[in-house]
């Protein structure tokens, strides 16, 4: 089974306040106010604005690039999903999405425009114009939850990919409604797709899947072109059996040709894609939830369930720094436009911010020797 992320933080941060306070994007949760985080560059720690309790359980978000104060959360009951547009600086609810008739998996903005795509456990994605509150369009086909997706990059086209029961991917026409393309069955995956993550070019998605595997299709032809996956009897593995569920993917810009991969068994795993074989392997102590990419460098953040995030370095698959600081598994974490700060959110309700301003030059070029994963 696919491990259900409890708390989930922004892709994208909002823009500058003063020259040493940084407004991020901010956390809801399912029962408690919206809280603006500040984060202070002096000791890379972030403290909650306002409500100063934390949160239970901290839901996903999303920022809108063209506004920086407004963002986007998903907030469900039992039976229904809906997504909250907030103001941050004021904490005012701009807009309520509704429709969806199950819990709400993910939001995300449209990059170029107020248009605000879902994905539901219903089986199908929703789209709404975010300013106003319309709805736009319902994308219909999937047979389980979909459990990612996102426009790609020029926006002219939705992607989804079915979880467990359905391991399908989709591409749709934003304007129309009509499903255009769809992956399916051998060479595809075997078992629902838990992520994505499309390519900086838009010409290719990077899936996982809980049969343990990655793929790269192209969007284009629908084509399977790599098959990512590890030996599972690789050592301290022997007695596993059958590969982990993969859980987060990336594609490693800075890295043309480079891909991540991490999974519940604690592997991270940097990928050739031209011959589809680990570059390396990194082992974490318990299972990873999510991973982050620095902007411009070639380095990889990682989300574990030890409570720890770390810097790993895609060309050499060393551990460059590890943060620490929550108490519970980290579940999402997000890495700053430009490059300086990340983001963790954990099981604990807390949202922690570590600041990467003086340390990023040293990680990536230092030699020497590395902190302990």
């Amino acid at each position: 089974m696919r491990l259900r992320k409890l708390a989930a933080l922004s892709s994208s941060w909002t823009g500058m306040r003063t020259p040493w306070r940084r407004w991020p994007s901010t956390t809801t949760a399912a029962s408690w106010p919206l809280a603006a985080w500040t984060v202070g560059l002096d000791d890379g720690l972030g403290g909650c604005q306002e409500p100063s309790r934390r949160h239970p359980q901290v839901w996903t978000p999303a920022t809108l690039p063209r506004r920086v104060q407004d963002i986007l959360a998903p907030r469900s009951t039992l039976h229904t999903g809906v997504v909250k547009v907030w103001d941050t600086e004021t904490g005012a609810c701009l807009q309520t999405l509704d429709g969806p008739g199950d819990a709400v998996e993910w939001v995300a903005w449209h990059p170029r425009g107020d248009v605000v795509l879902a994905g539901t456990a219903d089986f199908s994605a929703w789209m709404w114009e975010g300013r106003r509150g319309a709805w736009m369009a319902t994308f219909s086909g999937h047979t389980a939850p979909v459990a990612a997706g996102a426009f790609t990059p020029d926006g002219r086209a939705v992607v989804t990919a079915g979880g467990e029961g359905d391991a399908s991917l989709r591409v749709w026409d934003p304007r129309s409604g009509a499903c255009t393309a769809s992956v399916s069955g051998h060479p595809f995956h075997a078992a629902g797709v838990t992520c994505l993550a499309l390519s900086p070019d838009g010409a290719s998605a990077l899936t996982g899947s809980e049969d343990g595997a990655a793929k790269v299709v192209s969007l284009g032809t629908g084509r399977v072109g790599a098959t990512l996956v590890t030996d599972p009897a690789r050592p301290g593995h022997e007695d596993q059996g059958e590969r982990a569920g993969v859980e987060a993917v990336a594609w490693v810009p800075a890295l043309p040709g480079a891909a991540a991969s991490a999974a519940l068994d604690g592997a991270l795993v940097f990928w050739d894609l031209a011959t589809a074989t680990p570059r390396a392997i990194c082992q974490h102590p318990a299972g990873i939830t999510r991973l982050a990419v620095h902007p411009s460098e070639p380095l990889v953040f990682t989300a574990c369930m030890d409570g720890a995030v770390r810097a790993w370095d895609a060309r050499s698959g060393r551990c460059n720094a590890c943060f620490r600081g929550h108490e519970a598994p980290v579940q999402d974490l997000a890495v700053s436009p430009d490059g300086k700060l990340v983001l963790a959110g954990a099981e604990d309700g807390a949202a922690r911010v570590f600041s990467l301003e003086e340390g990023i030059a040293r990680m990536v070029a230092e030699q020497g020797q590395r902190p302990e994963p």
